[in-house]
């Protein structure tokens, strides 16, 4: 239903809606189906088969990521621009939407939307990949139980501006210098 109550619309079998920051588009999955609502012209586009969608907490941007098979794609909803991730096993948005954590089988790469710049964050499987509130920074870590590495990156850095390993964690008091501003 429209704010003044003069436009509905009903989707039967509709599930998971989630709006846009800027409230232009409701996305819903619907079935096998990814349905996008524009709010402004009442039109819906239900043609996008997808596994599932993902939208940033903030984005300025406005991208939505689709899985799709075996990778996702990204799609700009103001400006139709897509990303293909081709085997890519899942995404993480930074909170603002400008930036994208990419996993896939054996690396995972940050990609800027906006200019396309891609950077390897690791050569390693990625686990436990978070961004700060502020989209900023993130950490992340590689490794198994017995022998976990933390990695923090700050967006913009060339490589992870710190490392430290389980035995590092273990001696305590290695993170107080560090101000991770993580949520």
């Amino acid at each position: 239903v429209s704010t003044d109550g003069s436009k509905s619309t009903t989707v039967k079998g509709a599930g998971f809606p989630k709006f846009t920051n800027d409230s232009k588009y409701c996305i819903f999955q619907s079935g096998s189906k990814v349905c996008i609502l524009s709010l402004g012209s009442w039109k819906l586009d239900s043609s996008t088969v997808a596994d599932q969608f993902v939208l940033p907490d903030d984005g300025s941007e406005q991208w939505l990521a689709l899985k799709i098979g075996n990778g996702f794609i990204l799609k700009n909803l103001k400006t139709a621009k897509q990303l293909n991730f081709p085997k890519a096993a899942s995404i993480s948005f930074n909170p603002v939407g400008t930036h994208v954590a990419t996993k896939f089988a054996d690396h995972t790469k940050l990609f800027e939307l906006t200019s396309g710049k891609e950077t390897m964050l690791s050569k390693e499987n990625v686990n436990h990949l978070k961004f700060d509130s502020d989209g900023r920074q993130l950490a992340y870590t590689t490794g198994t139980d017995s022998a976990v590495v933390l990695h923090y990156y700050r967006i913009g850095s060339t490589e992870p501006i710190v490392k430290v390993n389980s035995r590092q964690l273990m001696a305590g008091g290695y993170l107080d210098a560090y101000d991770f501003n993580f949520n």
